[in-house]
């Protein structure tokens, strides 16, 4: 393309309208780092179980109380696609901030509350819980549909981009929290660590709501080759930049957390003031010095199927325009075959996060705050990983469902790991099904948008975030673990100790995994044959 060209195609970045993908791009990187906390209450759930006198079972209500809003999170994803983008933004933030320190509040007695009974305290910081889910569905559904919409021929290299931003969320949140806070870290159970809430909705709120005044989804159209190829090179520029933000960011926050235990405040501020510069850092992207981005749009979904006449040749491509509204996406199979892998991944990361101090405790290990950093800077990786993959897939002629195949088997090793329950294979099995977790996220929304269309990405994408995360949550996270710890609990103990707590439920775990296995490689073949054409 001729140098000429660069001032067209940077006056079409937004049709003169302010602000340019970019800088939306840039907007959303940060906003969504915020709806990763809801992955962050093992951090303060041992404080918050002394604190209450809380049973092990009050505690996973709590911390399984918010997923159950995954059933209804469509309405905000709906909501968004009728809104403007940073409308939604800015009530999301609000919901999940106030919530945050509400929680806070409410969990340092400073509303009064310390004389109400214990079941009733439980109810309230669950509901105070569910707010905080809603304001996160709010911002999750707007930042991906208006990601995947802004550049749907690049959808996976920047949805993986964002969701890694995700997947930072709890590790980010945690390394901010000790530098500036200063809580005890040799025991975890401490009431200083109620504390992480104030925090987070101070942190939240900063992080959506300045942002969300950046967010803007553009008008699209299409593009010659020419024109095609230059936007492709300066999306692959700035994506490459993001994922070397991401790769600092993780090494921050995976070094603090390895140091943690034997240097001073003082350094460990250091470290919390260098995640603040690198979670504002996505600006970089929005500079004009990475090159213009014109207008363009791609709805439509590439399909592959066999060549009848030459079985061996490679699959022919079919491309049309799909665009189904939620209830018609119900009436697909592949929607339930989709959604079943999502939720045996989900939930059995769920499983984790949510139990991630109590499998460490029942071994006598205080390794459970490493393991939580461990968790979010892998899957973390794996978001970014996996959102090029499912663009490389494409190019190779291969389904992207094919991630939710890899992420079943590598999270069916990482339970293997867990039952083998030792400090170290605790550690192995929590970065394996880290990995898988985060693969899943940036994997369930490319594939919706390519499966379902762009038009209802919103509502649709929240179905799969929702359900997934409610119904994985409230059974592997809460009722499976819950069952086997109190059947193994000793008489008359609130805790369960030994290696058997968790075994029994981390067996029950990989077999339905297994089966999860079995239904991906029915939507696998169902892709490649194009049945769903038919449907």
């Amino acid at each position: 393309m001729p140098r000429g060209s660069g001032s067209y195609l940077m006056r079409n970045a937004s049709n003169g309208k302010w602000p340019t993908r970019f800088q939306t791009l840039a907007a959303t990187m940060m906003a969504a780092a915020s709806t990763g906390s809801s992955y962050t209450f093992g951090t303060y759930s041992k404080a918050l179980k002394l604190s209450f006198g809380f049973s092990q079972t009050q505690i996973e209500t709590i911390s399984v109380a918010c997923f159950s809003m995954g059933f209804f999170t469509f309405l905000p994803g709906m909501l968004g696609d009728r809104l403007r983008a940073s409308i939604c933004i800015k009530l999301g933030g609000l919901l999940q901030a106030s919530s945050f320190l509400l929680f806070w509040a409410f969990s340092t007695t400073r509303l009064g509350n310390n004389n109400l009974p214990t079941d009733k305290n439980m109810w309230i910081l669950s509901g105070l819980s569910m707010l905080q889910f809603m304001g996160s569905a709010m911002i999750t559904g707007v930042v991906f549909s208006s990601m995947v919409k802004n550049f749907p021929n690049q959808r996976g290299s920047i949805t993986g981009l964002i969701k890694g931003w995700v997947g930072l969320a709890s590790g980010l949140l945690t390394t901010l929290f000790i530098g500036f806070m200063n809580p005890d870290l040799s025991h975890t159970d401490d009431p200083s660590w109620l504390n992480f809430s104030l925090l987070a909705g101070i942190a939240i709120l900063c992080s959506s709501f300045i942002p969300s005044f950046f967010v803007k989804v553009h008008d699209n159209k299409n593009l010659s080759n020419e024109q095609e190829k230059e936007v492709n090179d300066q999306v692959v520029r700035r994506v490459n930049v993001g994922y070397c933000i991401l790769v600092v960011m993780g090494t921050t926050v995976i070094t603090s957390a390895l140091i943690q235990d034997s240097v001073s405040n003082r350094v460990m501020m250091v470290f919390s003031s260098l995640v603040v510069v690198i979670w504002l850092s996505p600006t970089l992207l929005a500079l004009d010095f990475w090159g213009p981005f014109p207008k363009y749009s791609s709805n439509t979904v590439l399909l592959l199927h066999k060549n009848k006449k030459n079985p061996q040749a490679p699959p022919l491509q079919t491309t049309i325009i799909v665009d189904l509204n939620t209830k018609q996406m119900f009436q697909t199979r592949d929607f339930y075959l989709l959604l079943y892998g999502c939720v045996a991944i989900v939930g059995a990361g769920s499983a984790v996060t949510t139990n991630v101090g109590q499998m460490f405790d029942s071994i006598h290990s205080e390794k459970n705050v490493q393991a939580s950093v461990f968790f979010s800077a892998t899957q973390s990786f794996s978001r970014v990983a996996c959102g090029f993959l499912c663009d490389v897939l494409v190019r190779k002629r291969l389904p992207r469902s094919c991630i939710v195949l890899g992420a079943l088997l590598v999270m069916i090793g990482g339970y293997m790991s867990f039952y083998v329950n030792t400090e170290l294979m605790l550690l192995v099995g929590t970065v394996l099904s880290g990995f898988a977790f985060g693969a899943i996220w940036p994997s369930m929304v490319v594939i919706v948008s390519e499966v379902f269309g762009l038009r209802n990405l919103g509502g649709n994408y929240m179905v799969f975030d929702g359900v997934s995360s409610a119904v994985g949550s409230l059974i592997f996270g809460k009722f499976i673990p819950e069952y086997f710890y109190e059947k193994e609990k000793e008489e008359g103990e609130t805790d369960c100790y030994g290696k058997d707590c968790y075994r029994m439920s981390y067996l029950l775990i990989t077999g339905i995994l297994c089966t999860a296995v079995g239904s991906t490689v029915v939507l696998i073949r169902r892709q490649i044959k194009c049945e769903y054409l038919t449907n």
